[in-house]
């Protein structure tokens, strides 16, 4: 119902309707992380959906939702680039790109393992190559 008024205001509605989908399936738990099957009398319903470039992801619950994050390509590539911007105090630039696509591969290769992603982030000739003050 809340959805529902913020997805029809206008004011609202441009990131309510990318944030709420997300956020409902972690209606299972209450304000304190404490578990619940009920809210307000009523059954919780921890079904949502992520949206993508390429459409709507449906899940159920945050176990579902972090399992879908886990093996997204995509979230994989974000990762990537946040980390990438974090190492060099800015974003990737279209020189970096080789040395984001082979993060992006290393990263794969490592299932997902951040500490594999740090220490391929030290191997990129972007990392080698910085210019002094970045």
């Amino acid at each position: 119902e809340r959805f529902e008024q913020h997805t029809t205001d206008p004011s609202c509605a441009a990131c309510h309707r990318l944030l709420d989908p997300i956020g409902f399936g972690f209606e299972h738990y209450d304000g304190i992380g404490a578990w619940r099957e009920q809210d307000g009398g009523g059954v919780v319903d921890a079904s949502g959906t992520v949206i993508t470039g390429d459409g709507e992801v449906p899940f159920d619950g945050v176990p579902e939702l972090a399992s879908w994050l886990a093996d997204s390509p995509q979230v994989r590539g974000c990762v990537v680039r946040q980390w990438f911007t974090w190492a060099h105090g800015r974003a990737p630039e279209s020189a970096d790109v080789c040395s984001t696509d082979a993060l992006v591969d290393a990263f794969a290769v490592a299932d997902g393992d951040v500490r594999d992603l740090l220490v391929a982030l030290t191997q990129t000739s972007s990392f080698y190559f910085r210019v002094a003050g970045e």
